[in-house]
């Protein structure tokens, strides 16, 4: 059926694999973004979405340096999910600080 795919063919792979690594979290993301956006700042969710698609946009750069997974690859994503973690607690945090002043209130 994909008779033209192969992973022997090194730029197919880079091509499957950045438009694979970034469609597996950018649900997770725009949700996230827009919630942080909203509910906490809009600046900070503009900066935060700026450095997440930089280093996402890394991703193929560093895959093509060695023509496959390296370590230099992981300096691209962990950035990335450094940036999802940081929002997750923001908005715990302030969804914890809602619901305490509507306790106290």
């Amino acid at each position: 059926m994909f008779t033209n795919f192969s992973h022997l063919k090194r730029h197919l792979e880079l091509a499957d694999r950045t438009v694979g690594n970034f469609t597996e979290s950018t649900a997770l993301f725009l949700g996230l973004l827009w919630m942080y956006s909203l509910f906490v700042s809009a600046e900070g969710g503009g900066k935060a979405g700026l450095v997440y698609v930089f280093f996402r946009s890394m991703y193929p750069v560093m895959w093509s340096l060695k023509g496959g997974w390296n370590y230099r690859v992981e300096l691209s994503l962990q950035p990335c999910y450094i940036v999802l973690n940081y929002i997750k607690v923001l908005l715990l945090v302030v969804k914890l600080v809602v619901v305490v002043v509507v306790v106290v209130v």
